[in-house]
């Protein structure tokens, strides 16, 4: 389901995974699939501040070498599926990697939102949601690092709603104008009523 949610919102997908028997086209239709080791495939096709990596397996053999290459590397989200208690047990596995204790710190697990999920397409909105949230935090490493909602928490109610328009029609006019330069179509998709 996360792979799904994940294009949905207009992510380009790849799954890792050298298990081909879980890893098919059949599974995970229209995204890419790597049948390498998770280190291999990441140090062949590195991660970028636009990256994000979920390790997702349970197997510490798979996870924590996809997690050992993306806490080194500028992927703006790392996370990791499990309880607790076995996120615990890999933060002190990821120490006897060469992994600082700040990068260890950059792991998001339990990975997703606190929203109660419990089914698995709960937990891939939760996850989504939690990449998304962290992609546009103001701050945030990236190139979306320059969220704008943070002025939206001041003022009355009339204002936020203000800002935000203001907000949004001025980002989009950034996109545009970096769309135009770099040749890129912009498509105008009409909607009802106009």
């Amino acid at each position: 389901p996360l792979a799904r949610m994940a294009v949905l919102a207009d992510y380009a997908v790849r799954i890792i995974d050298p298990r081909t028997a879980f890893a098919t086209s059949e599974r995970f239709p229209n995204v890419a699939l790597s049948h390498d080791w998770p280190d291999e495939a990441l140090e062949k096709d590195p991660l970028g501040p636009r990256s994000a990596v979920v390790a997702l397996t349970h197997d510490p053999k798979l996870d924590d070498l996809a997690l050992m290459e993306a806490l080194k590397s500028p992927a703006f989200y790392v996370g990791a599926l499990g309880s607790q208690k076995n996120n615990d047990a890999r933060r002190i596995r990821l120490t006897e990697f060469d992994l600082s204790p700040a990068d260890i710190e950059r792991l998001h697990g339990p990975v997703g939102l606190d929203i109660g999920a419990l089914t698995p397409e709960e937990i891939a909105v939760s996850i989504a949601a939690e990449m998304i949230q962290h992609r546009h935090q103001r701050g945030g490493p990236g190139e979306h690092g320059h969220h704008r909602r943070g002025e939206l928490q001041w003022g009355s109610g009339y204002r936020r709603s203000l800002h935000a328009v203001r907000d949004t029609a001025e980002l989009i006019d950034e996109l545009l104008a970096k769309d135009y330069r770099r040749g890129v179509d912009v498509v105008h998709r009409e909607t009802p009523g106009d």
